[in-house]
């Protein structure tokens, strides 16, 4: 995946966590045993990969994984999640695209809750 793809997805991932104002008429809710994952956008599609990449950030273990394996080897740099996914793209591919399929396909398949409600 070249780059400019790359900090699209990762401009999603941000989004995902911020939001984007009051123009966002989707909201989706993804339950987990440990947390509740909330998306933003103004589409019902990208509100649901919203609430996945943010479920995806925090709870997934390979993703963990590969931000465990960025910060040994960084132990002076950032810390957090999210800024390690700047500077590692493996993990923003892994939040962004691997565990975020997966998530949207075990909530089209009712493995997993994830509510979404639009505004008209």
């Amino acid at each position: 995946m070249k780059t400019p793809s790359r900090l699209i997805l990762l401009g999603f991932a941000l989004f995902a966590t911020t939001g984007c104002g009051n123009s966002l008429a989707c909201e989706s809710t993804l339950e987990s045993a440990d947390g509740v994952y909330v998306g933003i956008d103004s589409s019902a599609e990208q509100s649901r990969r919203n609430a996945c990449n943010k479920y995806c950030l925090e709870e997934d273990l390979n993703c963990d994984g590969i931000y465990q394996i960025w910060r040994d080897a960084h132990p002076t740099g950032t810390a957090d999640k999210m800024s390690a996914m700047y500077e590692e793209p493996a993990l923003l591919d892994c939040v962004t695209i691997t565990c975020a399929d997966d998530c949207i396909a075990a909530a089209n398949s009712g493995d997993i809750a994830l509510a979404t409600t639009c505004a008209q």
